[in-house]
């Protein structure tokens, strides 16, 4: 009995130790982990569907290298070049898709990112997360091919004499939204359409677009007197996409203030007129007394215009100029010199027939114009070659008023047309012939090289400051006959004032800048008139 239950003990032992021995023996090991990355894409391209958006194509990679599906993608663009080492600075796409199996074409359509020249890169990841290189990079030029909104307000608000201001609101540079980059501006004395946008005059200083919504302004200038003028407006993106033409406005410069103040009798007339400094009078010489041979007088600025005549030189008195104080006439004076007439510079008291006083005289050569230093103490002239005698350079010298040795200024490699010293004191601007036909130079008085203001095939000549210094008057053929024109003394395009069927010529600031004296030829004969310019 005993024996029987030892055995049955020592079965079960054997059972449960061959029963635990079994499972220990059936156990599967842990295989290795998934180390292999999907394939890179070599494929990848890029084109501008028919609606403008960027589609990105490339044929599926595997799961591990070119087998099975990958599990994700990441697409990334920049507008720098993509590689691995600054893969995580472009920027993401959202949402580019499940993988597909491999081999099989994929698309995705690139969300609106904007125009410029951007650069494209795509990785693909498996379920294990390993993620692949980055696939072979594709750039792609976005083209801009919306151009700005129409503007529909433009509007002309006032008018001076030669110039028009027009008002309007800023466009988009993409429709509506935006910054245009430039503005076409065009005049024309008819209706401006878009038949016929290309024969208007261009605006050659329109502004810098403001952001869209804001008002802009522009002062059109230059422009010819009692004209009515057309205006419109294009705005213009970067890549020259033109928006439509704006609504047309029209609006007439004002007609200018212009007063006669000598009436000739005959012969050649009265020129060279000079206001005082204190705006009272205006000094000018005619040839009233005796044909040909000038005289000068003064007159009221304002009517009635009595001229009286205030020199006696027997030869003649030309070019009159008040000294800054008021208190002195500057003139050129011909005095017979056999077998010649000489012609030199004089100063006189502005009252009739006063004691002239010989400043300056290079006999045989003549003097033919002249200018104040503003602080009134020195006289720059102008000295030539007569007719009659072999041509030598044309110098100018400066001078003290009350005589002396003068001083060469300068030798302005050219003929001479008027003179004018700058309110400064730094400059003298002359209007020579050195480049082939007059221009306006500006020759500073420390030295160095001119400054040539104007450029132009006609000739610009005789220049006269603004009281401000900052302006410069001066009388040009380029319109045809002489007229008076206006241009900034740093420069820029000038602005015609006169508009008569004759010669202006001449000018003369009047004190307050506001008006200008000149001397206007109708039927050969030349007299004094007054033009408001403000």
């Amino acid at each position: 009995m005993r024996f029987r239950v030892c055995v049955r003990l020592l079965l079960l032992v054997s059972a449960l130790s061959l029963l635990l021995g079994c499972s220990d023996d059936s156990a599967t090991p842990p295989g290795p982990s998934d180390t292999t990355p999907p394939a890179a894409v070599q494929d990848l391209t890029a084109r501008v569907t028919g609606a403008g958006r960027i589609l990105l194509g490339w044929s599926a990679p595997g799961d591990d290298g070119s087998q099975g599906s990958a599990s994700s993608y990441e697409i990334r663009y920049s507008a720098e070049a993509i590689v691995e080492s600054n893969w995580g600075m472009a920027i993401s796409l959202p949402f580019p898709g499940t993988p597909q199996t491999a081999g099989r074409l994929e698309q995705f359509l690139v969300p609106d990112i904007g125009f410029g020249e951007w650069r494209f890169g795509l990785k693909s990841a498996d379920e294990a997360g390993n993620l692949s290189l980055v696939s072979n990079v594709v750039a792609l030029t976005v083209l801009d091919s919306i151009p700005p909104s129409q503007i529909t307000d433009l509007r002309a608000t006032e008018s001076t004499r030669t110039s028009v201001t027009l008002e309007w609101t800023a466009p988009g540079g993409d429709g509506g939204t935006g910054r245009a980059s430039e503005y076409l501006i065009r005049y024309a004395t008819e209706e401006i359409t878009a038949a016929n946008w290309e024969q208007a005059t261009a605006f050659g200083s329109p502004p810098t677009p403001a952001a869209v919504g804001a008002t802009e302004q522009l002062v059109v200038d230059g422009l010819l007197s009692s004209t009515l003028y057309f205006f419109g407006v294009r705005a213009r993106d970067a890549q020259e996409n033109e928006a439509p033409l704006s609504n047309s406005v029209s609006k007439a410069t004002l007609s200018p203030s212009v007063v006669r103040v000598t009436s000739s009798p005959g012969s050649l007339g009265a020129f060279f007129p000079h206001w005082s400094p204190d705006g009272t009078q205006i000094a000018f010489n005619a040839d009233w007394d005796r044909q040909f041979y000038d005289q000068v007088y003064v007159v009221s600025s304002t009517a009635p215009f009595t001229p009286l005549r205030i020199s006696n030189v027997t030869e003649g008195a030309l070019r009159p100029e008040w000294s800054p104080d008021g208190g002195s006439l500057a003139f050129i004076g011909n005095r017979a010199v056999d077998p010649n007439t000489v012609r030199e510079l004089w100063t006189m008291d502005p009252s009739p027939f006063s004691v002239p006083f010989r400043v300056a005289s290079h006999n045989p050569d003549i003097i033919q114009f002249s200018a104040w230093s503003p602080d009134g103490q020195t006289l720059a002239y102008s000295v030539s070659t007569p007719f009659g005698l072999p041509p030598g350079p044309t110098r100018v010298y400066t001078v003290p008023v009350g005589g002396g040795a003068p001083t060469l200024f300068v030798e302005p490699d050219g003929a001479v047309n008027g003179m004018d010293w700058s309110p400064d004191g730094s400059s003298i601007a002359i209007g020579t012939d050195r480049d082939g036909n007059y221009n306006v130079w500006l020759f500073p008085l420390a030295g160095g090289e001119p400054t040539r203001l104007t450029e132009h095939p006609a000739d610009d000549l005789r220049p006269s400051w603004s009281p401000d210094g900052k302006r410069i008057a001066f009388g040009s053929d380029r319109a045809g006959t002489f007229d008076i024109w206006i241009v900034s003394a740093s420069g820029g395009e000038p602005t015609r004032v006169t508009v008569g069927a004759g010669n202006e010529l001449d000018s003369s600031w009047s004190p307050d800048g506001k008006r200008l004296a000149y001397g206007a030829q109708e039927d050969g004969i030349s007299d004094i008139w007054i033009q408001d310019i403000e």
